[in-house]
């Protein structure tokens, strides 16, 4: 499990809440096939996709790789090994943590900086867990961020309005109802998708008031301790 505040955060309570590292999904109408761990790493694919490359990478996954052997990433044999060590190395979910932030977080915020100009790690924390939500959900080489904020003026825009902008482009669908970065997906996944962004859209504006306020605060205490000291 994640600590309180840990970055990743925002994006693990909608991927697997409190199941955790061991969260298994069912792979029914997903094209990304049965999804693995905190952050549902996918496995279709002749290398079981995410998931797959997770169990190769030198720095994270590999030294379970032995585990896994002659087992497919969606069989059931797979699954239970996966619960398994889950259960019993507490190191597992922190591994899988760390591989996304460096073969996620880390590839789109790099993206956004050299494309954008936009340094994420320089602004909000609720903004650096959105670019994690959507570094896992769209992969660290979208263009989700480029796309949302192309043809704006970043310095006249706050957090917040980023935000909104990027949950927009996330959930945009097409004429047909259908979501522009989901359609491979059935249309039950697609709803899903478009009622969670919806509530981790509110999470993440939520999360950005609460944190104005607090700094609101903090500037009061520190001005009101100078008055103090003045007197």
């Amino acid at each position: 499990m994640l600590k309180e505040n840990e970055l990743g955060l925002l994006s693990a309570k909608y991927e697997s809440g409190q199941n955790g590292a061991g969260t298994v999904s069912s792979g029914q109408g997903d094209a990304g096939g049965v999804s693995y761990g905190t952050y549902q790493m996918t496995s279709k694919g002749k290398t079981g996709g995410t998931t797959g490359q997770f169990l190769r990478d030198p720095n994270s996954g590999k030294r379970y790789a032995n585990q896994f052997i002659g087992m497919q990433p969606g069989s059931s044999k797979f699954t239970e090994k996966w619960k398994e060590i889950a259960e019993t190395d507490k190191d597992f979910g922190l591994l899988q943590h760390e591989f996304i932030k460096i073969t996620h977080y880390d590839v789109l915020s790099e993206k956004v900086k050299n494309d954008l100009g936009l340094d994420v790690n320089d602004r909000s924390k609720v903004l650096q867990d959105v670019l994690w939500s959507t570094s896992v959900q769209h992969g660290g080489k979208t263009s989700i961020f480029n796309q949302a904020l192309k043809g704006v003026d970043l310095s006249d825009m706050s957090d917040y309005d980023i935000i909104k902008a990027i949950y927009k482009e996330r959930g945009r669908k097409n004429k047909e109802s259908i979501m522009v970065h989901f359609g491979k997906n059935s249309v039950r996944v697609q709803n899903s998708v478009s009622r969670r962004f919806e509530k981790e859209e509110q999470d993440a504006l939520e999360a950005l008031t609460r944190l104005s306020i607090l700094q609101d605060q903090i500037i009061f205490a520190e001005a009101t301790e100078q008055v103090v000291k003045n007197i």
